[in-house]
C-alpha cells in the first residue's frame, strides 16, 4: 500500500505533519511506503531532525501550494 501525505496541508505547519506521518510508520508493513509531498529540501531537514530515516519513505517535490486565502477550483 502506498499512502500519501501533503505535509503543507495543515494549521500547525509541515513540521507537525511530518511528525504524525513518522509515527504512523509504525503501523505500516514493510512492503508499505509513505510519500511526502511538499518542498523537498524543508522535508528531508524535517525528517532528519525527527530522527526519521527509513527505506519506507519516499518524497515528491512540490513547488507550488493554494494557500488558505486561494479557491482551490481557481487556483
Amino acid at each position: 500500500m502506498r499512502v500519501a501525505v501533503d505535509v503543507m496541508g495543515g494549521d500547525l505547519g509541515p513540521q507537525e505533519i511530518i511528525q504524525g506521518a513518522l509515527d504512523g510508520l509504525q503501523y505500516l508493513g514493510s512492503e508499505d511506503e509513505l510519500v511526502l509531498f511538499g518542498p523537498e529540501e524543508q522535508m528531508r531537514a524535517l525528517v532528519a531532525a525527527a530522527g526519521g530515516n527509513d527505506p519506507r519513505l519516499s518524497y515528491h517535490n512540490c513547488t507550488q501550494f493554494i494557500g488558505m486565502d486561494e479557491s482551490p477550483v481557481e487556483a
